[in-house]
């Protein structure tokens, strides 16, 4: 079988719960770093008792709530079939980019809600006080500190590419199905991991289509997707994506909405960026050299002896090993910019 789709598969569903308390969910799901489906989570939100009534009454709610803020979309004939993508030679993308409200595009939405093969239309990442105020308040999210914003995600049907988020996520079906396909970090090499340098929206994607997957071309993908777990959502509920793991995205329906939440994380900006800069300056170092470069970075950043690592100094000598604090950053920040100055240029 050179060829299959995801649909041909078998998934173990990511493990569920039933309105999980904000206590549970912080000493069990979020310490331990693994989905969760919380059924019904977000039953009570205006929002998704107005989606249960039907499109016409969620585009209403939502055009009520709206500032008039422009905010990117995607859009793109049907042909694409809702995968939002590179275009066939990664020298750009399958899709355009434009300008509008959020009641424009709900608008252009319902015109095409009766049409079998609509085209395609997707506004992604929408930050709700700037787009809906009122939307935060209305419909709070219990697990989390109301400082935390929701994004808001619009559009018909998508397909999204397995990609990773730095934060950690809570993603509530609001309107329409949505369904996630979830990768844990460590199948990154079974993934085809496309260009670092030249993103769709931000972050690194998988070349493979799940719907098209070529196992020819991608042979080690049949490992990923045994260890794949899947989570299949309406409106109402909630998943927990810890941070790191790869998520594949299928939306569904004639106006489908998400709100999302992205929070505990200290490295989101710059994660990529520091990569980019260990691909400079250590991967292409002979291969001896790269052991101890490893151990040293266990030693100092990921292995069970990172949080000791300075202990046996002084605090006034402990520098950029000292626990985080703003003086701490501020010292390494100086470091770096002295540092990598002469280096980039």
């Amino acid at each position: 079988m050179a060829m299959a789709s995801i649909s041909e598969f078998e998934f173990p569903g990511v493990i569920e719960c039933q309105r999980l308390s904000r206590e549970r969910f912080e000493n069990t799901h979020l310490s331990e770093g693994k989905p969760v489906i919380i059924r019904g989570l977000c039953d009570s939100w205006p929002s998704v008792t107005a989606a249960k009534q039907g499109p016409d009454a969620i585009a209403d709610y939502v055009s009520r709530l709206d500032s008039g803020a422009r905010l990117n979309a995607f859009v793109a004939p049907p042909s694409i079939r809702g995968r939002y993508f590179y275009n066939d030679t990664l020298t750009g993308l399958n899709f355009q980019q434009v300008q509008t409200s959020l009641t424009d595009a709900v608008k252009r939405l319902l015109a095409e809600a009766e049409n079998p093969e609509p085209p395609c239309l997707y506004a992604g990442a929408s930050p709700s006080d700037n787009v809906t105020p009122g939307f935060a308040a209305q419909n709070p999210m219990p697990l989390l500190d109301s400082d935390i914003k929701p994004l808001i995600w619009t559009g018909n049907r998508s397909r999204i590419a397995p990609h990773f988020d730095a934060s950690d996520n809570i993603a509530c079906v609001v309107s329409g199905k949505r369904a996630f396909l979830l990768f844990p970090p460590e199948q990154i090499a079974d993934l085809y991991v496309g260009p670092l340098h030249q993103t769709i929206a931000g972050q690194p994607t998988s070349m493979v289509d799940p719907r098209e997957i070529d196992f020819t071309k991608y042979p080690k993908f049949r490992n990923a997707l045994e260890n794949a777990q899947l989570a299949e959502l309406h409106p109402g509920d909630a998943l927990f994506i810890p941070s790191m793991w790869w998520h594949y995205v299928e939306a569904d329906g004639p106006l489908n909405i998400l709100a999302n939440y992205w929070w505990n994380n200290r490295y989101s900006g710059n994660l990529m960026d520091t990569l980019a800069l260990a691909l400079m300056t250590l991967r292409d170092v002979p291969t001896r050299q790269r052991a101890a470069c490893a151990t040293l970075f266990d030693h100092y950043v990921f292995g069970d002896t990172a949080d000791d690592a300075g202990t046996h100094l002084p605090p006034h000598a402990q520098g950029p090993l000292a626990p985080a604090s703003p003086e701490r950053d501020a010292m390494i920040k100086a470091y770096l910019r002295a540092r990598l100055g002469p280096l980039l240029r």
